[in-house]
């Protein structure tokens, strides 16, 4: 009996290990699974902080504005525009947004980038089983300023409207999103080209790039698009459902499929229209809109390589003036590179790289070229571990005067510019000893001298205005750079609470260095959509640039001069530049850069032909200069803005026209018909927006009528029409400085005398700022333009909840090996079905979080309870974990067993894509036998305890595409360390690796293969039972292989996948396999058009392979493996046959992958291939898990 009694208390233990795992089955948060129960993994990003910040916020009606260190200025701005167009963003959306919104501002990109916010690492995209899982809506908004206010803006509604879209989906109750989870997935083209056309509408620029990628195959059925490409798509889309179905069309179309659940649906209801009808209208509108656009075939062009890739783009391309180089930047997904390329011969060099192609807020506004005078180096401006950093790399060559090609590296030359946030571009001076710098400082994008010896700037523009590309005028002392100020003065006085609205277009300016003067040079007069760009100087007299005036990039050329402003005792001259654009190119200008040295140009364009693809093409500098200007014929867009703007230009003349005669006359027709429109007109306040007016703000009118400067005409009592501003005597400048309101006044004023007429009327049209000058003329104006800041708030740690999860199982993730059987024939547990449910939360910023939750097998055998913490916030994060299981069982004995587990857990990123983690652990287990017979009468209480160590690296440079769909390479290395504490002499230690590169084929047609190795050694080992799949319903266990009593094994686990046989086909303390998969989701490549159904567009047909082999030793053919004998007894008659085995087995097959209610589906069929021969029954399985 005791033999039989220790079998028993062993089989306790095999027992409750097994059931213990039944709630981390449920939860990946934590899930740092080893082969702990065959292939699953947790792989998974941590974000890399250098610094730590300091949260502070804003609280104003219906929603908060956070900011950290130095960024109060610019959620003040937020704070003004948010109050001026929330409204009219509900307008377009048809909807209002719930209250409690939360805008989250940052300085700058990288350092969103440094936060959690966001990033669930690997929870979203590792987790093996989601159905039952829930989402929130969090209305939360990211921002960050990388130094244009317009892009700022666009961010602030983008980020409304995707709040607008998520809550027209999935419903503002905690109810209605739970709903919705498991009914809606949209695809990117829908969802974010919608917020993207609500955030920005559409401009000059969109709509270039869209003349260029019209004519492109991949744009027939853009639905197939990825990232950015698929969102740029979108936007056209609603643009042109705006343009073709009216200006509430988007609404209704949200409502719509807010309700209906399906596109299909969606636009049969709201257009009467199939969707191929809908795309061939699309396609129809654009390819007749841009039918007269040219697509010329200029000579001397190179189609740079390697650019087919979603995210891949080249940039900022410039040429050595000096030497035979160019330089250019390739940026995929984040992971820039910085090419220098010879012309004789025709060679490319990559001598610097950063960042990891990962689709997380990638960042192309790094690096920045821009090459020495002297043309013997370069520099690269760029962002090295959250700092901004000036490269000097030196260009080294021969004797022949030929580049030697070299990496930059760490002793290279570096400048830290740690006093800026953000760079945006740059250029050398003519001697070399400086740079002119277009950077951001406390929300200021303006224009800076630095000194490279001495390491000081000098501050030359301070204002909210965008500034920048600066370049030096060689032979003079001007600084020439682009803005979209609207005059030609430094506003040192601007406030961020009264923040001016931008337009798109930027001028060219000048800055007399010698002068210092804050009055600049405006050398061009553009509308204000014009965008001038990259100014390039041919000689010290002309310089080119871009512009998009006619609505299309081309290049124009000016000449400085010099006239007479006026006599007195001497003659004064001011500057003169006269300009016109010299080119005629397609659309899709990207760079330019000229060479005056070597007389020649070269520009960058994306190729029309073929999605991500570049042509680099060369010119004459001469060419240029003999051009002369030329007649363009405007886009259609451009020539419909400017039709507009005439209209609108002839509106205000006949209301001018009639508020004249009507104050001559006041019985006159003129008169009677002002009364008349006054009378028929109506407005509304949530149409109201700032950029209808570009000098004169609703912020300016309520200041001006505080200040009883501002009257209105006393016989209407509709004011909106004409007013008039009183006289305004000039101020002593001490009492305004003891007023500050009285000063904001006095510049209001100034800015409408600017825009009214001779008698001092404004007269306006019939646009939204009459809107805003009704709201100027009520009481409560204050809440809506605060004269005084809000008060600031230190953030303290607010929670709520992000997710909640319901689901049913059969398989288990559990954190520790399952003990050995401890029997020559063994037997590996596996799991029944069960239950689970959890809650997740965290704060604001996601650096704390927060889960817990309970499991239950459905035959209530067990119950577990589990809670986890997480802390994020510094680079090295921290997550302690705490497990309690209670298990009951009736096998052998009713016996009752409590386990507790404690993990202390550290991560620590290396990079963006690896990290180092290390963990301590700590297990009791007690087991009582409960007394039914003398033999479980005298069983003693069972009490283990062991303590342990992990060490891992993890690798994941890997994209989540769709469900089972990645592309990209991950793995992870490991070593565990097991001791006992009852027992010294028990020791284990595990050493392992997997790895997995997934290959795009076509489409989301992938190639997925992974290679894995484990094997264990010390006093006590682990055995590894190779065969069958992860997650198998109805698993099937072979005993006939035995296990090597010599081993000592103490723990047990599966090694797969193998296909093609159950469970244990091979055993040992080490295995190694190799899986490979076609991944082929055939409904979604193949369809003509988007594929509605969750269930097929997640169908997948897999044809795979594997090979593999467990053994125990070092060496797979050493007879001592017990699969090379067969052991037969009976009695005391025992018998050993050797057999002549091939360790190594194989499988092959096909399978099918769905998705039903949010549970990923795997069936296959595969033939084993064992000693060198195929089984002539396949096997069947049936499992849920994603991956391998």
């Amino acid at each position: 009996m005791e033999n039989g009694k220790k079998s028993s208390n062993v089989n306790l233990k095999g027992r409750s290990r097994a059931f213990f795992a039944v709630f981390l089955l449920f939860f990946p948060f934590f899930s740092f699974a080893q082969f702990y129960t065959g292939s699953e993994q947790s792989f998974g990003r941590k974000r890399v902080q250098y610094e730590k910040f300091v949260w502070m916020y804003y609280r104003f009606d219906g929603f908060d504005v956070y900011f950290t260190n130095q960024g109060k200025n610019l959620a003040l701005y937020t704070a003004n525009y948010v109050q001026n167009h929330l409204h009219e963003m509900e307008e377009r959306a048809g909807m209002q947004l719930s209250a409690g919104l939360r805008f989250v501002v940052f300085n700058r990109l990288t350092d969103l980038k440094q936060s959690n916010i966001g990033y669930l690492d690997e929870v979203s995209e590792s987790n093996a089983n989601r159905g039952g899982i829930t989402r929130f809506l969090d209305n939360k908004v990211f921002l960050y300023f990388e130094g244009d206010y317009l892009d700022f803006e666009r961010q602030i509604r983008r980020g409304m409207a995707e709040l607008l879209v998520a809550q027209a989906i999935t419903g503002s109750k905690v109810g209605m999103q739970y709903r919705n989870s498991y009914l809606m997935d949209l695809p990117r083209w829908f969802s974010g080209g919608l917020a993207s056309y609500l955030g920005r509408g559409w401009d000059e620029e969109l709509d270039e790039r869209m003349a260029a990628s019209i004519r492109q195959k991949d744009y027939k059925y853009f639905w197939d698009l990825e990232g950015e490409e698929a969102e740029f798509a979108g936007h056209s889309f609603w643009y042109f459902i705006e343009q073709t179905y009216g200006a509430d069309a988007v609404a209704r179309c949200i409502r719509v499929v807010a309700r209906e659940k399906r596109l299909n649906k969606t636009f049969s209801v709201a257009f009467n229209a199939s969707f191929k009808e809908v795309m061939d209208q699309w396609r129809y509108f654009y390819m007749n809109l841009y039918a007269g656009t040219r697509h010329d075939s200029t000579k001397n062009e190179t189609v740079l390589p390697r650019t087919g890739r979603a995210g891949h783009v080249y940039q900022d391309f410039v040429l050595n003036g000096q030497g035979k180089e160019s330089a250019f930047v390739s940026n995929n997904l984040g992971r820039a590179k910085v090419y220098l390329q010879t012309t004789r011969p025709m060679r490319r060099y990559c001598i610097y790289r950063t960042g990891a192609a990962i689709n997380d807020n990638p960042d192309y506004s790094f690096p920045l070229l821009c090459f020495h005078p002297e043309g013997d180096r370069l520099g690269i401006m760029t962002e090295e571990k959250g700092r901004t950093t000036l490269i000097v790399y030196d260009i080294e060559r021969d004797k022949k005067g030929n580049f030697k090609p070299k990496p930059v590296k760490r002793g290279t030359m570096r400048y830290y510019l740690d006093m800026f946030d953000k760079v945006n571009s740059f250029s050398f001076s003519p001697d070399g000893r400086s740079i002119a710098l277009g950077a951001t400082n406390n929300g200021y994008p303006d224009i800076y001298l630095f000194r490279l010896g001495a390491g000081t700037r000098k501050r030359i523009t301070f204002d909210l205005y965008d500034d920048y590309d600066p370049v030096f005028v060689p032979g003079t002392d001007l600084l020439v750079f682009t803005s979209n100020r609207p005059d030609d003065s430094i506003k040192k006085d601007e406030k961020f609470e009264i923040a001016p609205s931008f337009k798109p277009g930027r001028n060219l300016f000048a800055y007399d260095l010698k002068e210092g003067s804050e009055r600049l040079f405006a050398m061009t007069d553009e509308d204000a959509r014009t965008l001038l760009r990259l100014p390039r100087v041919l000689d010290r007299q002309r310089i080119a640039f871009t512009s998009n005036k006619y609505g299309q990039t081309n290049i124009a050329l000016g000449q400085l001069g010099k006239t007479i402003a006026h006599i007195d005792t001497a003659i004064h001259y001011r500057n003169t530049f006269k300009s016109g654009i010299v080119t005629d190119f397609d659309p899709g200008l990207e760079y330019f850069d000229l060479s005056d040295e070597q007389g020649r140009y070269a520009r960058l364009r994306r190729k029309p032909e073929k999605k991500g693809l570049y042509r680099l093409s060369e010119g004459r500098t001469e060419d240029l200069a003999n051009g002369g200007p030329k007649e363009i014929k405007p886009s259609k867009f451009k020539a419909d803005l400017w039709n507009k703007e005439r209209k609108r230009k002839e509106r205000i003349a006949y209301l001018d026209s009639l508020a004249r005669a009507a104050e001559a006359d006041k019985d006159s027709e003129a008169a009677r018909l002002l009364r008349e429109r006054r009378e028929k007109r109506t407005f509304s306040l949530r149409n109201a927006t700032v950029q209808d007016n570009p000098v004169l703000t609703s912020y300016d009118l309520w200041l001006l009528k505080r200040a009883g400067m501002l009257t209105t005409d006393p016989e209407t009592e509709n004011q909106a029409d004409s007013m008039r501003l009183l006289t305004f005597s000039p101020i002593d400048s001490a009492l305004l400085a003891e007023n500050p309101a009285l000063a904001q006044a006095q510049a209001a004023y100034q800015r409408a005398v600017g825009i009214s007429d001779t008698t001092g009327w404004i007269a306006l049209s019939d646009s939204a700022a009459m809107a805003l000058l009704i709201a100027s003329m009520e009481e409560d104006t204050s809440s809506a333009y605060p004269r005084i800041p809000p008060k600031q708030h230190m953030y303290e740690v607010e929670y709520s909840v992000n997710s909640s999860t319901a689901q049913l199982g059969f398989s288990y993730l559990n954190a520790c090996y399952q003990a050995f059987t401890g029997s020559r024939t063994p037997l590996y547990l596996n799991p029944t079905a069960s239950g689970f449910t959890q809650i997740s939360i965290s704060d604001l910023m996601e650096n704390h979080r927060l889960i817990g939750g309970f499991a239950f097998s459905l035959d209530f055998s067990s119950t577990e309870y589990l809670f986890s913490y997480e802390y994020l916030e510094r680079r090295l994060g921290h997550q302690l974990v705490l497990h309690m299981a209670k298990l009951n069982d009736n096998t052998y004995y009713p016996y009752k067993q409590n386990t507790y587990d404690a993990y202390y857990i550290m991560k620590y990123p290396l990079s963006p894509v690896s990290s180092l983690r290390g963990t301590v652990f700590g297990r009791y287990d007690r087991t009582v036998v409960q007394a039914i017979d003398y033999q479980s009468l005298v069983a003693k209480t069972s009490r283990e305890m062991r303590v342990g160590l992990k060490a891992e690296w993890v690798y994941d440079h890997s994209r989540f595409i769709t469900e089972n769909i990645y592309f990209g390479t991950r793995g992870k290395i490991w070593l565990e360390y097991y001791q006992g504490v009852l027992n010294n002499k028990q020791n284990l230690f595990v050493f392992g690796l997997d790895f997995r590169d997934y290959r795009k084929l076509f489409k989301t047609l992938i190639w997925a293969n992974r290679i894995a190795f484990s094997t264990s050694f010390g006093q006590q080992k682990l055995v590894y039972y190779m065969g069958g799949v992860d997650s198998w319903v109805g698993a099937k266990f072979n005993r006939d292989v035995e296990t090597d009593p010599k081993q000592n094994y103490a723990y047990q686990t599966l090694a797969t996948n193998m296909r093609g046989f159950r469970q244990n086909i091979r055993n040992g303390n080490t295995f190694a396999v190799i899986n490979s998969e076609i991944r082929f989701p055939f409904v979604q490549v193949l369809s003509p058009r988007p594929v509605q159904s969750s269930f097929l567009r997640h169908l997948q047909l897999v044809v795979f392979g594997d090979i593999g082999s467990a053994w125990s030793g070092w060496n797979p053919w050493s007879k001592d493996n017990l699969f090379y004998k067969k052991t037969i007894e009976d009695g005391k008659l025992t018998v050993v046959l050797d057999k002549d085995a091939n360790p190594v087995v194989g499988g092959f097959g096909f399978g099918l992958r769905m998705q039903v209610l949010g549970y990923f589906l795997r069936g296959d069929l595969a033939w084993g291939v064992e000693n060198g021969i195929v089984h002539k029954k396949p096997m069947f399985y049936f499992s849920l898990s994603t991956d391998f």
